[in-house]
């Protein structure tokens, strides 16, 4: 069987025909919400990834992209899947928009898609999950990441990301090993697209406590693997750091916590585009050598971090 059939035909499998109702019901509201994506121009770093990124527009450079290149002012991540992802893009799309806007919907799509999937798996309640993932398509704080070109070859990690922890959840429930296999393929994929999925290890183990299946090393070790190996690649390749990450750790950690906030209030309480806050500079501030000082007291309570904090660990404490 190849590949990618294992992947289509093992992936329709964990699908029911009432899953597949709702999820077209929820992609027909994301999408009619999202018609205006489509007028908006090439914007932010569009230009250093589709215009000026000139090893991307043909397959002689290949290697070089393997091994790590980026364009100027992006260098310090390691994801040769999505440099992939952009000579394919390119060869087929150059520099008509209209196509990159109907790769980032899709991408979109099948990460709502697969929320649906996965909230129906962990939890087996219909609605439940069809709430959550229409929740998740129409949540206004992802309008800047799919409406950005470049943030969306970002996202397609993360899709990989969820069609690995369906595969292993699917796999917990039914004991079929070529689930396994798939959430590991997928695994491998995620870390070698965007490394903020190295967290999946971590979360397989969240899942079989939460499941109540046995924690036996075995069904962490692959995961576990990958991720030291994608680390060890970068070292490997020499990729330098993007930043100083531990620098004035306390403060961007009070950032962070602003930032959960945000993205949960957003949704019901939005605010003016010109009022900015602390969070809209949170990921300067994580790979920044001189953060701005918000250490005093009256800085932290002014800018919302002690609300912050205290959401997040509510938020921490309903998880568990």
């Amino acid at each position: 069987m190849r590949p990618t059939t294992f992947v289509i035909t093992y992936t329709i499998d964990m699908w029911h025909r009432k899953d597949l109702f709702f999820i077209a019901l929820i992609f027909i509201i994301t999408m009619l919400l999202y018609t205006p994506l489509f007028s908006i121009p090439f914007l932010y770093d569009d230009f250093d990834f589709l215009f000026s990124w000139t090893q991307i527009q043909n397959t002689h450079h290949l290697p070089e992209l393997l091994l790590g290149n980026t364009p100027q002012y992006h260098e310090g991540v390691y994801r040769p899947l999505r440099s992939l992802l952009y000579v394919v893009s390119f060869g087929l799309f150059h520099h008509t928009l209209f196509w990159y806007h109907m790769q980032e919907l899709m991408i979109y799509l099948l990460c709502i898609g697969f929320v649906y999937l996965f909230t129906q798996q962990l939890l087996g309640k219909r609605m439940v999950s069809f709430v959550t993932a229409l929740f998740f398509g129409v949540m206004v704080s992802h309008t800047d990441n799919v409406a950005n070109l470049t943030a969306s070859f970002d996202t397609t990690g993360f899709l990989w990301a969820l069609i690995s922890l369906c595969s292993f959840l699917h796999f917990l429930k039914h004991n079929k090993q070529r689930y396994f296999a798939l959430s590991i393929v997928t695994t491998g994929l995620a870390y070698f697209t965007y490394e903020l999925t190295l967290i999946l290890p971590l979360l397989f183990i969240l899942i079989a406590y939460y499941k109540k299946h046995p924690i036996r090393w075995k069904l962490f070790l692959p995961a576990s693997i990958l991720a030291l190996v994608s680390v060890a690649t970068r070292v490997l390749f020499a990729i330098p750091a993007k930043g100083a990450v531990l620098v004035d750790l306390p403060a961007k950690l009070l950032l962070l916590a602003q930032g959960f906030l945000l993205y949960f209030l957003l949704p019901f309480m939005p605010l003016p585009s010109d009022t900015p806050t602390l969070a809209d500079y949170q990921g300067t501030f994580l790979f920044s050598a001189s953060p701005p000082h918000v250490h005093t007291s009256a800085q932290i309570i002014s800018s919302g971090l002690i609300v912050g904090i205290v959401f997040l660990f509510l938020l921490l404490a309903l998880t568990f």
